[in-house]
């Protein structure tokens, strides 16, 4: 730190290797403590009013 009190120096920011996508991490297998979710057995649907509905008193 200087003397007035600004950090001068260092790393800029943004340099360096570019991080990967988290897809291309795991098609590599580098990720194993990845936690894969189960797909939903079965989602159901409902009807639901509209919203002007719900509104008026």
């Amino acid at each position: 730190m200087a003397k007035d009190g600004t950090a001068r120096g260092g790393q800029r920011v943004g340099s360096g290797r570019k991080s990967k996508a988290l897809t291309d991490k795991i098609a590599d297998g580098r990720l194993n403590g990845a936690m894969i979710l189960p797909e939903p057995t079965e989602i159901e649907g409902a009807d639901v009013p509209a919203v002007k509905d719900y509104l008026n008193p």
